[in-house]
Parts: C-alpha cells; structure tokens; sequence
C-alpha cells in the first residue's frame, strides 16, 4: 500500500491527468448524446415483435401520443362542442401534423353514402343520443376511440418533430411539444367539466426519463449528504473529511458515467 500511496505522491502530474481523462469520460456518459440514442432506440418501432405479439387495437399501432378525454355526459351537445374546440386548437398548433377521433372515422348511411358520425352544433339532445348508439355499434370506434360505456375517447395526435427546435435535445423537445398540446386541449376545454390526459408511447417514455433523471439526482444527493455526516461523526476535522467524502463522491460519479455508457 505505501508503494501505490508513494506512486500518488511522486508523479502528481499524471494522477491529475488520469483523474481529469476519467472523470471527462464518467461526464460524457452522464450529460453526452449517448443517452439520447438510446431514447431513439426505445421510440422506434420494432419489425421484430412478432405479429402475434402486438396489439391488435388499432390505437395501439403507430400512434404517437393520444389525448384521453374523460366526460360522464359525453355525447351532450356541450360536451361534444367542447371536444370540437379540443380538436380545432390542438390541430393548429405547429408541432402537430394530425388529429384523428371518432368524427374522422367513416361512417354511412343505409344508402351506403358517407355521412357525419356527429350532429352539427345546435343539434337536439335526441340526435346527439343517435350519434351515441351508432359510435357504440361501430367497429372502429367501440373499444378502439370510444369506451364501452361511452364515457372515455381517444383522440390520436401525430407530432411534427421538423417544426420542433432541432438546437435543443430530443427528450426536451418532446416534453415542449406535449406541454403544449396539453395546454391546448385543457385550456379549449376549460369551460367543460372534462378531464383531459395525455398519454401513449412517446409521453410515457418522456415521462420516464424525466422520473428517472429527477429520482437519480435526488438520490445522488441524498448518498452524498450521508457520506458527510458518517465521515463527520467518524472523523471530526475537516481535511479528513474532505478526503473521505469527495473520494466517495468521485467513485460514485465514475460509477454513474460507467453505467450510462453501458446504456444501464
């Protein structure tokens, strides 16, 4: 042990350099774009999962991110107005290339001509009631964009990453662009009693790596907090506890950059 602790003090220079080379590498692991490839690979769809495998709603494939729209008077004239200005505002916005709920499913009359699915605005509540039974009998609306008991709809919003600030990374992009999407929708429905969510791949994933980036810093915290106190009760002076506390904190820190460059 003396001779590695001699090796230490002879040749400074190079210890320095090796702490500086490995703490840069630790660093790149943890704030490099290494991270952010892995994001793509989790986003991307997989051609591999077998056909059996997947699911066979037709919300579930391809969809990028869904608004939840939750009402128990979901087929009242309000409400229904109320997820027209939904759909309108969160159309508009210039991260979003499509919005797709039951009113863009086809739908035909018993002359086999394509008809609304919804009444016009201004409808009576009797018309809206039709429009309620005939989504429930539809194949592509009941249990895919409508709930059995016509209280939950989904709306399918494809996202318009080229309109997106491409100077930033992609998980910050993304979390911009669902933030907004959710600001419009709640803020087009807020004289409604809706309740409007969120979600699909894209979000969760988001939100995934936003908890785990929260949780890991927290905890990181929390570890170096007890390091100082142990080596305070332990040892009583600073210097020594300076000494033990920041060897702690730097082994931690190569740890970390380790396990992000694995992608763990």
């Amino acid at each position: 042990m003396e001779t590695l602790a001699d090796l230490f003090v002879r040749h400074r220079l190079a210890v320095a350099i090796g702490l500086i080379a490995i703490s840069s590498v630790a660093a790149y692991g943890i704030w490099g774009p290494a991270w952010e490839a892995r994001l793509r690979g989790q986003v991307a769809v997989s051609d591999e999962i077998p056909r059996r495998e997947r699911p066979e709603n037709i919300v579930a494939r391809g969809a990028q991110c869904q608004l939840v729209i939750e009402s128990p008077r979901m087929f009242a004239p309000q409400t229904i107005a109320a997820y027209r200005r939904v759909s309108q505002a969160v159309r508009r916005l210039d991260v979003v290339t499509t919005v797709t709920g039951i009113e863009q499913v086809p739908v035909f009359g018993p002359l086999g001509l394509p008809e609304p699915l919804l009444p016009a605005n201004g409808a009576s509540p009797r018309a809206f009631a039709r429009a309620r039974q005939r989504a429930l009998k539809h194949p592509l609306i009941a249990g895919q964009l409508l709930s059995a008991d016509a209280r939950t709809m989904i709306v399918l919003v494809g996202l318009n990453e080229s309109a997106m600030d491409n100077g930033i990374p992609r998980a910050k992009r993304l979390k911009m662009a669902f933030d907004k999407i959710r600001r419009a929708a709640r803020d087009a429905a807020s004289s409604e009693n809706l309740r409007i969510r969120l979600t699909g791949r894209l979000p969760l994933i988001a939100d995934q790596n936003e908890a785990f980036t929260r949780d890991r810093r927290k905890f990181t915290l929390i570890a170096n907090v007890l390091v100082f106190l142990m080596a305070g009760l332990m040892f009583r002076r600073l210097s020594a506890i300076l000494i033990v506390s920041l060897a702690s904190m730097l082994g931690l820190f190569w740890a970390t950059g380790a396990l992000a460059l694995l992608g763990e």
